[in-house]
């Protein structure tokens, strides 16, 4: 039997001519074609969608185990007896002869399936290598996948978001987008009014009016249930980039088990595209910002193409009510680029009457700031003052509130009890108070 591949179904027919031809002119010529999608091995034997068809017209189809007898008999008459069947196929075909062309393409269809899907490669020294292209470099690899990972509530999503707009734009002010692609963001753990009003708020501080080539998936469902949804988006817009919220919520098994890790990377490449999937770490690791592994098994890290790590530091309200969270971005792990690259970025979120905060921007963090970050251990407010004017030499208290994140209030404290610290005999326009550090028995003593 002769099969073949289209796409990823598998096909045989066959081309029955009458021995007379019919009186109306036509040729009488019946095509029959019997396929099968969605072929899988399981515990109980091997699986496929089988369909029936004449001239590209579907008699009967089912979801099979195709070693059943019994199953491709039910099929079978299905197909001859119901009343999509014409009495001019009937007379071309048997019962019989229908029976035992799906008992041959059944039988043989697991070998072919399993040897001829897949393809080998060869390939000749001297051939031109390859670019290695970007979504948003030096981050998401076009055609690859890429897990950010860190704990609860630490500004994953929001930076998400803002890389899935700037993707769609084509421009970014942090980051390298060498063009302008849909986005498709899959929407696994919030309600859709918090996901759109995260949305609007970016668009509206990026000052965009016009349409955002991004589209939302607001579901409470796990990945395979996507997968034929998410298939057919990429069918239309094949260099797209989707963005999964999250690999927490994928329903893909436990996550700690290699196997679960497998299958969803298996999934996802099956899918194609460019993935930018966020993670989580462990109970443990949402305590520690210098948690460094994802949560689940290892085999999530060995599939992805670039791991990258998000640590973040929250700061208290400064003095003009701005609340400022800072958030690093490390390449933990990287296939075909270098892993030595953290950016430090700051999200500010304005002050609101209901005391929510509404999102204002996210930019480049200052050289002061979120030096607990850089440094990547949690130092004490003495050591972050220090350490601020170590960097600017003299601040007011409010300056170096505003800078550290440290609430006014204990600046202020610290400024005059620590005996760390002295205050300047010089004065600002409006009677402010300058201080530097205080080295007892002399500079630098």
């Amino acid at each position: 039997m002769n099969y073949e591949i289209v796409g990823q179904t598998v096909q045989w027919g066959s081309v029955m001519v009458p021995a007379i031809p019919p009186m109306d002119g036509q040729t009488g010529h019946h095509h029959l074609v019997i396929q099968a999608s969605e072929m899988r091995r399981e515990r109980t034997g091997f699986h496929a969608v089988v369909t029936i068809l004449d001239n590209d017209k579907d008699l009967a189809w089912n979801n099979l185990n195709i070693g059943r007898d019994e199953e491709r008999v039910r099929l079978v008459n299905s197909a001859y007896k119901g009343a999509r069947c014409t009495e001019a196929f009937q007379e071309l075909c048997s019962g019989a002869k229908l029976k035992t062309a799906v008992d041959e393409f059944c039988k043989g269809l697991p070998d072919f399936w399993e040897q001829e899907r897949f393809q080998s490669d060869f390939w000749l020294p001297g051939e031109d290598i390859p670019d290695l292209r970007f979504v948003l470099k030096p981050y998401i690899l076009e055609n690859g996948i890429t897990i950010m990972y860190a704990g609860p509530g630490s500004t994953k999503s929001f930076l998400a978001l803002w890389m899935g707009i700037q993707v769609a734009m084509g421009k970014s002010n942090l980051w390298h987008i060498p063009m302008a692609r849909p986005v498709y963001y899959i929407n696994l753990e919030r309600s859709q009014g918090s996901i759109k009003r995260r949305f609007l708020l970016m668009v509206k501080s990026m000052r965009i009016n016009e349409c955002v080539q991004m589209e939302f998936l607001n579901v409470n469902s796990g990945l395979p249930a996507l997968a034929k949804k998410i298939a057919s988006w990429r069918a239309k817009f094949p260099d797209t980039l989707f963005i999964l919220d999250s690999l927490s919520r994928s329903a893909m098994g436990k996550m700690v088990e290699d196997d679960t890790g497998n299958k969803t990377i298996d999934l996802i490449r099956s899918l194609g595209g460019s993935w930018f999937v966020l993670g989580h770490t462990s109970r443990q690791g949402a305590e520690n910002q210098n948690e460094s592994h994802l949560f689940g098994g290892i085999m999530y890290d060995c599939g992805a193409d670039v791991m990258l790590r998000l640590a973040s530091e929250k700061a208290e309200v400064d003095p003009d009510g701005v609340k400022r969270v800072g958030s690093s971005l490390t390449i933990s792990k990287a296939n075909d680029i270098a892993t030595d690259f953290t950016d430090i970025l700051t999200i500010e979120f304005e002050p609101t009457e209901d005391s929510i905060g509404c999102f204002k921007c996210i930019r480049p963090a200052r050289e002061t700031e979120w030096l607990d970050l850089r440094s990547g251990k949690k130092r004490s407010n003495v050591e972050r003052i220090k350490d601020y004017l170590g960097a600017v030499g003299k601040a007011t208290a409010t300056e170096i509130a505003s800078e550290t994140g440290i609430d006014r209030s204990n600046v202020g404290k610290l400024l005059i009890h620590s005996g760390q610290f002295r205050p300047l005999p010089e004065r600002g326009k409006q009677g402010q108070v300058f201080y530097e550090m205080y080295y007892p028995g002399g500079e630098g003593g």
